[in-house]
């Protein structure tokens, strides 16, 4: 057994209830050659699903088990029942209890943990159609299409690169007053980042799986808001793809022209997800909102000055920084505000274009932030 599958191994007996955790296991004994046990975890973690009526990833994990074992009698027959048309009827009535402190941490760890080969741009818009069927929502997804009728030409930029279709996902939430402009949270979903052309470092690039957890956290959110129906406007969106090195991947040097208009010069591949980030942001102006909160594992020089005790928070409004530090104190997961200051500007100004996508290594989270606020 590898090191770092005993670890999780390990660790899976204090947590055997963490579905993610256990989806990662089975892959790591898939790939180790011991097809019987990741068939048996895979389903587990299925009827789990399927007991929470969370049927589209019930659906997707009977998937990798029928690559495994295509004859597999019990995942078919679970697998015809789950997508039988009764079986798509809401998971829950209007009458169920709300629990939204139990499953919905849940919901987004379980995203953050699955791998890239599941976790991809299309299962996270069936995870947000799931929640706007139960709960009532508007869900809109615009794949690359639709994004080039959009001109999100940095959106695309980064999906240039992978076959797969990238994914702009919209939930609409309106219980509150009509006229009440609504709040906005934006997620990034990177569902693998490779780096692209500027590749990452091979050591540890598995954990790039997690650079979909903006896109965790909006949708866990959404999910919360349902449950609980609060009387709030609310609309959510996730810009969802893969950075990945190809022939037809976006280059060091190119430039491109983002939804707002603006040009932008794409110095580092790797910083892809302010390129995603900034044709979505530009896009919730449609919903004139009254404030956007925007989610992502957006740079690693965050950890350089941070570590891994305290989350970066940046805004340029003082009351909403602090409602956002104010909370991450009372759930635990404490944040520290970083100046966006005009003086860093210049950092990010390019010769070519109106902006460049980095600034270099010296206050590499504020300029990350200051290229954002220009969208």
């Amino acid at each position: 057994m590898s090191g770092k599958l005993k670890d999780l191994d390990k660790r899976l007996k204090h947590e055997p209830d963490n579905l993610g955790l256990k989806v990662t296991v089975a892959g790591l004994m898939r790939e180790a050659g011991r097809s019987t046990e990741a068939v048996e975890i895979y389903r587990s973690v299925a009827l789990a699903y399927r007991d929470q009526g969370r049927k589209q990833q019930a659906v997707a994990v009977c998937r990798s088990i029928l690559e495994i074992a295509p004859d597999d009698v019990r995942c078919n027959a679970l697998l015809s029942q789950l997508t039988a048309p009764e079986s798509l009827a809401p998971a829950e009535t209007p009458s169920s209890p709300p629990a939204p402190h139990s499953s919905v941490p849940s919901l987004a760890r379980t995203l953050g943990m699955m791998p890239g080969n599941l976790c991809t741009p299309e299962f996270l818009a069936e995870t947000a159609r799931d929640i706007a069927k139960r709960h009532g929502m508007v869900c809109t997804v615009l794949g690359r299409a639709e994004m080039e009728t959009e001109g999100m030409g940095s959106f695309l930029a980064v999906a240039q690169g992978t076959p797969q279709d990238p994914k702009l996902i919209v939930l609409e939430y309106r219980k509150g007053e009509p006229k009440s402009k609504p709040i906005a949270l934006v997620g990034k979903g990177l569902c693998f980042d490779s780096g692209g052309i500027s590749i990452k470092p091979a050591a540890s690039m598995e954990w790039m799986k997690y650079d979909m957890c903006g896109a965790a956290g909006v949708l866990g959110a959404m999910e919360t808001i349902g449950r609980l129906g609060l009387n709030v406007n609310v609309v959510g969106l996730v810009g969802s793809t893969t950075n990945m090195v190809s022939g037809t991947a976006v280059k060091p040097g190119d430039v491109v022209k983002s939804h707002l208009g603006k040009y932008i010069e794409i110095i580092n591949t790797d910083a892809e997800g302010r390129l995603v980030l900034a044709d979505v942001l530009s896009y919730v102006r449609r919903y004139d909102p009254v404030a956007v909160v925007d989610a992502a594992t957006l740079t690693g020089a965050c950890v350089i000055a941070l570590g891994h005790t305290a989350t970066a928070v940046l805004g340029s409004d003082d009351a909403l920084v602090q409602e956002v530090l104010d909370a991450g104190d009372r759930s635990g997961q404490r944040g520290w505000r970083l100046p966006i200051w005009d003086d860093y500007k210049p950092l990010i100004q390019s010769e070519v274009a109106d902006i460049k996508n980095v600034g270099g290594r010296a206050a590499g989270t504020i300029t990350a932030a200051l290229f954002l606020a220009e969208f």
